[in-house]
């Protein structure tokens, strides 16, 4: 249980964490294959977050 609510919350964090720094990353030379990899990224942890 206490490693479910941590779990709970890191996602939580990192989901948005991420979300945040997208844009960051749109001046990057390379910023395609930064954003999609971080899209596929969020994607996962968001199903992982819904699956809790």
């Amino acid at each position: 249980m206490d490693q479910q609510i941590k779990e709970y919350i890191a996602l939580s964090l990192a989901i948005n964490v991420f979300k945040h720094d997208r844009p960051l990353f749109k001046g990057w030379s390379m910023a395609n294959l930064y954003l999609s990899k971080i899209d596929h990224v969020v994607e996962q942890m968001q199903n992982d977050f819904n699956q809790m």
